[in-house]
């Protein structure tokens, strides 16, 4: 019997598919201030739109292999908010979630502001 104090390590491989990556680093965005919600990385007509919750993988482009990532993010920002504030918040939360949940590393992160939100 194993108690929930006693730690041991299972033999085998993760295996973290890219959905599930776009998933975490899309609602860590959400929940980072100044930060409206995210867009597709190509809109086609001027005016970016905010992406449903249920569709937040769409605004997140990831490229890696192995245990290592880098990740760029579009978003739509509030108004009025500093860009630099949110941009640094968004880029510390998304890598903290991705690195504490996942166990994956981040090298790099670019955000996109695809547009201001009133």
């Amino acid at each position: 019997m194993v108690s929930l104090n006693d730690s041991f390590a299972i033999p085998g491989t993760v295996t973290v598919e890219e959905g599930v990556i776009q998933d975490m680093a899309g609602y860590a965005a959400m929940e980072c201030y100044g930060v409206a919600g995210m867009a597709a990385p190509n809109f086609t007509d001027s005016l970016a739109k905010v992406l449903p919750r249920h569709k937040l993988r769409r605004g997140i482009i990831v490229k890696g292999e192995g245990n290592a990532v880098s990740l760029e993010l579009y978003i739509v920002i509030q108004y009025g908010t500093n860009l630099s504030v949110v941009a640094e918040n968004l880029a510390d939360t998304v890598r903290y979630y991705i690195t504490e949940f996942l166990d994956i590393q981040v090298e790099d992160i670019s955000i996109n502001i695809q547009g201001v939100k009133k």
